[in-house]
Formats: structure tokens, sequence, C-alpha cells
């Protein structure tokens, strides 16, 4: 790969991007794909990483969660926080947020809660998708049937 052209290298990252989120895959900056790239999304790396994140809220940033075992959860206080008005929708970008604090990295399934795509707008009620129930059961195993035991 060291030896292609930048168009053919800027083809390919393109291709990529287009298949792991779930456009048509033309391998060009077409309209689907500029307005997913200019989408407000989440400030958490796709990979977690060991090294800390920038604590500026700033370029859209407006919480910042950390991984386990830190789980540490900040919210931009100079943000219009609200609850399905015009600010920023509190509930599906805490409960995105505290999914990094749980260990769930982000998912490229539109409509989850993990998807890093502004999760206010691609999932206003906040709802668990199934690859969501799918990532939580894989770190911490399916749901465990209770029993009401009558005396």
């Amino acid at each position: 790969m060291l030896n292609d052209s930048p168009d053919r290298q800027t083809k390919q990252m393109l291709i990529t991007f287009q298949e792991y989120n779930h456009l048509p895959v033309t391998g060009e900056l077409d309209n689907k794909t500029v307005k997913l790239m200019n989408t407000p999304r989440c400030g958490m790396q796709d990979k977690p990483t060991p090294h800390g994140m920038p604590l500026a809220f700033s370029g859209g940033i407006i919480t910042h969660a950390w991984y386990p075992p830190d789980g540490r959860l900040h919210f931009d206080d100079a943000e219009a926080w609200d609850v399905g008005g015009n600010g920023a929708n509190l509930f599906p970008i805490c409960a995105h947020a505290i999914g990094h604090i749980l260990g769930l990295g982000h998912s490229n399934v539109p409509g989850s809660m993990m998807y890093p795509w502004d999760p206010a707008t691609g999932n206003p009620a906040a709802t668990l998708s199934p690859d969501d129930l799918a990532g939580i059961q894989s770190s911490f195993g399916p749901e465990v049937p209770t029993t009401t035991q009558l005396l």
C-alpha cells in the first residue's frame, strides 16, 4: 500500500469508511458520505488506547467518558442541555457515555445506542438495539432468569 497513489489510498479509505458505516460503497466522496462525515460524532476513539483524552470541551465535544477501570464522566456545563428540546439531548448522550464507562466500544449499526454518529439524533428515545444488547451480554454475560420463591 506504500506505493499507492494518494487518489488510490483516498478511494480505499472511503470504501472502508462506507463499508463500516453501512453506506453505499462508491469509493467517492458522495453526498451520503459527506453528510455522515459532517454529522456530530462521539469524541471517544473507536479503539480504546492507553492515552488520556483532552479535557477541553471544544470542537463539538460535550462529554468525556472513560473506559473501566477509570469510569469518570464529565459534562460540559456551558452546553444547553435539554430533554427532547432544542439543546443537547441529555438522555441519549448520557446513555452513550455510560456505555463507554461500562466498557462498551462503538457500534457500526445505525440507530444503536453505541453508534458514534450523534446518538441524540440517531436514537433520541435512547432505546437499546439488539446490537447494544449483544455488546452488553458479551461483556457481562447473558440475562439470568430470576425466580420468585413463594413461602
